[in-house]
Order: C-alpha cells, then sequence, then structure tokens
C-alpha cells in the first residue's frame, strides 16, 4: 500500500516495483490513477483482470463501505464491508492491508484475507486514532463472521 506517494512514483520506479511480483492494495482513487498510467479501463473489473494479466500480482482495490474487490490468477471477487460507525478514518487503508496480510500469512484464500481485512477496517474507523487495532476477542465480538 503505497499510499497518497503512488502517484509521485515515476514509470521505473513502479515497473521495477511491479516486477517483483508485490500484493498491491490500492484505494478506488489510486485504483483510477494506476488503470490510467498502465493504459487499462478504470472500472474495477476490468482493471483488476488486465492488472492481474500484465503483472501477475494480486490486487485488492478498496471502496469503504462498498467492500473490497481482490484480483489473483486463481479467483476474483467482491467482498462486501462490515458495517460501521465512523468515528475517525486515521488507518483504516493501513489497517486493511494488516488485516489482509495476516490472513494470507495464515494460509487464507485471497477472498477469506479480504474479509478479515474488511472487518479490521471497519473496527479501526469505529475508534479515534490510528493505534486501535482489535484483538481477535474485540474482533470476534463486533464481527461474527469473521
Amino acid at each position: 500500500d503505497g499510499g497518497r506517494r503512488r502517484a509521485d512514483c515515476t514509470a521505473s520506479t513502479t515497473a521495477r516495483t511491479l516486477a517483483g511480483r508485490p500484493f498491491v492494495s490500492l484505494y478506488r482513487q489510486e485504483g483510477i490513477i494506476a488503470a490510467e498510467r498502465a493504459g487499462l479501463a478504470t472500472d474495477t473489473r476490468t482493471f483488476g483482470e488486465a492488472w492481474v494479466k500484465r503483472f501477475s500480482a494480486p490486487l485488492v482495490v478498496r471502496y469503504d463501505k462498498d467492500g473490497a474487490w481482490y484480483f489473483s490468477a486463481q479467483s476474483s471477487g467482491v467482498v462486501p464491508a462490515f458495517p460501521a460507525t465512523v468515528v475517525d478514518t486515521i488507518g483504516a487503508g493501513d489497517s486493511h492491508a494488516g488485516g489482509v496480510l495476516a490472513g494470507l500469512a495464515s494460509g487464507w484464500s485471497l477472498a477469506d484475507a479480504v474479509l478479515l481485512g474488511n472487518a479490521v477496517a471497519s473496527w479501526v474507523v469505529g475508534h479515534r486514532g490510528g493505534d486501535c487495532a482489535p484483538t481477535r476477542e474485540a474482533l470476534l465480538l463486533a464481527h461474527k463472521n469473521v
């Protein structure tokens, strides 16, 4: 998750980074920027499918209360968001990426890892400040479907 700096990356820096086939997590606006820079369609499904074909790397595009799309060579889809009362959005994207990476590191499918990312992000936006990651127990109490 390169955050806002992604728009400032040169083409050569982006190419070197993507040559490593990293997991990439983008917010909706970053997805549009990435699609335009790569000469790909900007609608999420077409962009994600083309991304995987071109870069052989998994991609997640986050849509806040509308969930998150995920794309890999094995599968793609959209995972709905968990309901949340937004208090503060600081750290939501990083928390989402952390949840996804934790799921992947645990051997979960990308779809299940994105579900965990959605749950963690919904918890984080419901609390003040970016340093408020939930414990496993708190997350399970808040979201029974994780």
